[in-house]
């Protein structure tokens, strides 16, 4: 039998003159802490990008949103574990007028600073160029066929 262990996170804010500084701690649950725990999951299927919106939404929450620097460690570390060094699908997509995120939730993060503007429907894509290597952004063609990430949010406090 494999034991399930859930992995959650809680973010501490501590203020300073006039900064907030967030340290991010390891946490179980019988710690009363504010938290979040989401499941990040590399699908090995390949997808348009529509096509991977569609299945993340029917199947588990939706395409990743990689907001944060948490997001992108939690998100890279499942990465790590993939067989594969490919780009991988997030939720994020250049529609007339902006980028957006699917979630909705992030929508005045600006993101042209990062990925530039763009006439066509493009979606953004995270991956590595081989295994050691950092995350890297890149802009796709909506129809190309990669793998994804999906989220699945599971509770928050």
């Amino acid at each position: 039998m494999t034991a399930i262990v859930q992995v959650c996170a809680y973010l501490l804010l501590l203020q300073t003159l006039s900064t907030i500084l967030g340290k991010i701690y390891n946490a179980n649950r019988l710690h009363l802490h504010p938290f979040f725990c989401f499941d990040a999951i590399v699908v090995r299927e390949r997808a348009s990008w529509e096509e991977a919106l569609e299945h993340c939404r029917e199947i588990h929450s939706d395409l990743a949103s990689v907001t944060s620097q948490t997001d992108m460690l939690l998100i890279q570390a499942e990465l790590d574990k993939s067989p594969f060094t490919e780009h991988v699908w997030v939720g994020l997509r250049f529609f007339p007028g902006g980028w957006r995120w699917t979630d909705k939730e992030h929508d005045d993060i600006d993101t042209s600073d990062i990925l530039g503007t763009n006439d066509t429907l493009v979606g953004v894509s995270l991956g590595r160029t081989d295994f050691w290597q950092e995350s890297e952004w890149e802009v796709h063609d909506c129809e190309q066929r990669l793998y994804f990430v999906s989220t699945s949010k599971m509770f928050s406090k």
